[in-house]
């Protein structure tokens, strides 16, 4: 029987947990088709950004093999999309989780997120940009000033 996917917000768990899941996949066409620098999606609170930025993480992903994950759904029907499944670096990042009290708690949350994504960061940037990342980027211990990174990346590997 299915569940309801109360609190989950990760596109893989709630597909291979057959919990119920409205398709909205068609966002992803959507999204491309669009071309744009940036993609700003606004929703109420507990409305579901969070597991779409997960489907569009599993989608794209390049380190990733999700096919299975999709091929039950609209986009699966779709071979312009479909042919760019998995073909993209990708760098996820959610805030979901940082919801501290103090300034100082919410600062070292966002430096350990950081932290986090430095690893592909770094390698994406070697990869596809002759930007150099410092050796101390995000580091958890550094005391030094969040780091603010824009990186526009088109490129395929």
């Amino acid at each position: 029987m299915k569940r309801l996917p109360i609190g989950i917000s990760d596109f893989k768990k709630l597909i291979e947990y057959d919990y119920y899941f409205v398709d909205t996949t068609r966002m992803i066409g959507d999204i491309y088709r669009e071309s744009a620098d940036i993609v700003l999606i606004t929703r109420p609170r507990r409305f579901g950004k969070t597991l779409n930025m997960s489907m569009l993480r599993y989608f794209y992903d390049n380190r990733m093999a999700s096919s299975d994950l999709f091929k039950s759904f609209a986009i699966a029907e779709d071979a312009e999309i479909m042919e760019e499944m998995n073909s993209y670096p990708v760098i996820y990042l959610t805030f979901k989780d940082v919801n501290n009290n103090t300034w100082e708690k919410t600062y070292d949350k966002l430096k350990n997120l950081l932290a986090d994504v430095t690893p592909t960061l770094k390698r994406i940037c070697r990869r596809y940009s002759p930007i150099r990342t410092p050796a101390n980027i995000a580091e958890k211990s550094s005391t030094e000033p969040l780091p603010m990174w824009i990186i526009r990346m088109r490129s395929k590997t």
